[in-house]
C-alpha cells in the first residue's frame, strides 16, 4: 500500500460519516431538551422575581416602621386610598383603567417623573428625606415587572400596593407572588399539584393569597386592585383571580374590565343571596360557562375550584343537636323538618328569600357564614350550594373515566390524587366527604362542595357525577374567575 493510500486509510478512520453526526447531534438536542426541562429557566425567573418582591416589601417595611418612630407613629395619608407603584398621567390612576375597588376606597398613582423617589412626591407619598438619619432607601422600590394592562388575562398585571388605617398608625403592603416555589403550600394535610416549597407567603396571615407584609394585613380591600373587586388570588400553580363568594344574580353590572354585562350578571358581592336563591330554574353547567363569559370571565375548572378552596373548613359531624357556632360553614343534617329546624342559624345571616317551603331558599347569603373561609379568602366553598366546575366526566354504562383513570364507585372517599379525584372508595377518610356518580352511557358535570342539606358527606372533596351539563338542581349555584 502507498503512503498516499495510506494517509486516505487513516483519515476516513478518524472521521464521521454524516448519519453519525446526525445521530450525535440527535443525542445532544435530547439532551438539552431533558437538562431545560429540568432546570425550568421560566420558573428560575419567576423565583427571582418573587424573591425580590419579598426582599423589597420586608425594605419598605422596615423604612415604613423607622418612619413611625421617629414621627410618633402616624402617617398623614389617606384612608381608604390604594397606593400603586405604577406610574400614571393622572394621580387617582384613572388613565390606567385598573379594576375598580370597593364603594369608599380609591387609587393613588405618581408621575413617571416622580414616583420612585423618596422626597413625598413617590408612589408611596411620604417624603421619608426628613428622617435624622437620612432616607434609609435611595428610592422607592417597584415590582420588577411593574405593569398593569386591561386585558385581565395577560398574566402581567404585577405591581405593589400601599394602603393605611382610618388612625393613621396601621399599614399594608401587598404583591403577587408568581413562582411554584412561593406558591401554594399543603395547608390542609392534603396534597397540591406542584406543592410549593416554602410557606412564607401564605403564613403571614393574610386571607387574600397575597404576599402581604405591614402591621395590620386586613386593610386592604379583596386583593386592592391586583385582582377585580369581589375577587382574591390564587397563588401558583393557580396563578388566577376568582370570585370571593358564589355568584349572585344581576341583571346588569359592569365587567372587571369596565364595560357593561347587559344580561345574565354573576356578582361576587357580600351578602347577597346565591343566584339559585333568587333565580329560577338554577343554572347548569352550559349556563354557568355562558353566564360566567358574560362577566368577561370564566367558570374554574374542577382543580382551579378545588385549589381556591384549600383550608375551608370541613366539618364532618352530623349531630342534629349541634351548636351551630361549632360548623363554620352552616351545613345542616339531611331529614324532616325538625332536622332542619335544629340547626337553624341566627336569622341575621338568613337569605333574604327566607322561608321552608323549598330547599332552594336555605342557602344562606353570600360571605355571612364568617368562619367559611379557604386560606386565600374565598366564601362558602363548600356546605351552602353546590357549584359547577368546567370538568366533564364519560360514562359507558359501568365505568366513568376522567383523564384515562377508571373512577371509583359511589361511597365515602377514601384516597385521591393530587388534583383532588377521588381514586377509591370505602372508607371515611376525607372528613366523611362523599363521591356520587351516575354511570349510564352519557356525559355529566363536575358540581363541588356539597350544599346545606349535605352535612357531613359535604366538603372540600365532596364530588357528585351525576348531572349532565344541561341539567339544573334546586341547589346548585357557581362562582366565576379570571386566569
Amino acid at each position: 500500500m502507498s503512503q498516499k493510500e495510506l494517509i486516505t486509510k487513516h483519515k476516513n478512520q478518524q472521521s464521521f460519516t454524516l448519519i453519525e453526526l446526525l445521530v450525535v447531534i440527535a443525542i445532544l438536542a435530547v439532551l438539552m431538551s431533558v437538562i431545560v426541562i429540568a432546570i425550568n429557566p421560566a420558573e428560575i425567573l419567576r423565583k427571582t422575581r418573587d424573591t425580590r418582591r419579598i426582599a423589597d416589601l420586608s425594605n419598605l417595611e422596615k423604612t415604613l416602621t423607622i418612619y413611625q418612630a421617629s414621627y410618633f407613629g402616624s402617617f398623614l395619608l389617606s384612608a381608604n386610598k390604594v397606593y400603586v407603584s405604577l406610574p400614571a398621567v393622572n394621580s387617582d390612576c384613572s388613565d390606567l383603567h385598573l379594576p375598580a375597588l370597593p364603594p369608599g376606597y380609591s387609587y393613588q398613582c405618581s408621575t413617571q417623573d416622580n414616583y420612585r423617589k423618596t422626597n413625598g412626591t413617590g408612589w408611596i407619598p411620604i417624603n421619608f428625606n426628613d428622617l435624622d438619619v437620612g432616607a434609609p432607601i435611595s428610592s422607592l422600590p417597584t415590582d420588577p415587572i411593574n405593569a398593569y394592562f386591561q386585558d385581565l388575562n395577560a398574566h402581567n398585571d404585577y405591581f405593589y400596593t400601599f394602603i393605611i388605617s382610618s388612625d393613621g398608625y396601621q399599614f399594608e403592603l401587598n404583591a403577587k407572588l408568581e413562582s411554584n416555589y412561593y406558591g401554594f403550600t399543603d395547608r390542609d394535610g392534603y396534597p397540591v399539584k406542584n406543592a410549593a416549597k416554602s410557606n412564607l407567603p401564605l403564613a403571614d396571615g393574610g386571607d387574600n393569597g397575597l404576599y402581604e407584609k405591614g402591621s395590620n394585613l386586613t386593610l386592604m380591600p379583596d386583593s386592592g386592585g391586583l385582582c377585580p373587586t369581589g375577587m382574591v388570588w390564587v397563588p401558583a400553580p393557580g396563578r388566577f383571580c376568582i370570585d370571593k363568594y358564589e355568584a349572585g344574580y344581576a341583571a346588569s353590572a359592569i365587567k372587571p374590565d369596565g364595560t357593561q354585562c347587559t344580561s345574565n350578571c354573576p356578582i361576587s358581592q357580600y351578602n347577597t343571596p346565591p343566584w339559585t336563591s333568587v333565580k329560577s330554574p338554577a343554572p347548569s353547567q352550559t349556563q354557568a360557562i355562558l353566564f360566567c363569559q358574560n362577566m368577561g370571565k370564566d367558570l374554574p375548572t374542577d382543580f382551579e375550584w378545588w385549589l381556591a378552596a384549600a383550608g375551608t373548613p370541613d366539618p364532618y359531624n352530623s349531630s342534629t343537636t349541634i351548636d351551630v357556632g361549632m360548623e363554620p360553614c352552616h351545613i345542616w343534617n339531611t331529614g324532616s323538618w325538625p332536622y332542619y329546624a335544629a340547626r337553624k342559624p341566627n336569622g341575621s345571616i338568613w337569605a333574604q328569600t327566607n322561608g321552608w317551603g323549598a330547599d332552594y331558599t336555605a342557602a344562606i347569603n353570600t360571605g355571612t357564614a364568617t368562619q367559611c373561609r379557604s386560606i386565600i379568602g374565598t366564601m362558602d366553598m363548600i356546605g351552602n350550594v353546590w357549584e359547577w366546575t368546567n370538568n366533564t366526566l364519560a360514562c359507558d354504562g359501568t365505568n366513568c373515566i376522567y383523564q384515562g383513570v377508571s373512577m371509583p364507585p359511589s361511597g365515602y372517599i377514601a384516597s385521591i390524587n393530587d388534583e383532588g379525584i377521588p381514586l377509591t372508595t370505602g372508607s371515611a377518610k376525607f372528613n366523611n366527604d362523599y363521591y356520587w356518580q351516575n354511570t349510564a352511557v352519557n356525559t355529566y358535570a363536575f358540581l363541588r362542595g356539597g350544599d346545606w342539606s349535605n352535612g357531613a358527606n359535604a366538603g372540600r372533596f365532596s364530588l357528585y357525577v351525576s348531572s349532565v351539563p344541561a341539567g339544573t338542581g334546586s341547589t346548585v349555584g357557581f362562582r366565576c374567575l379570571l386566569r
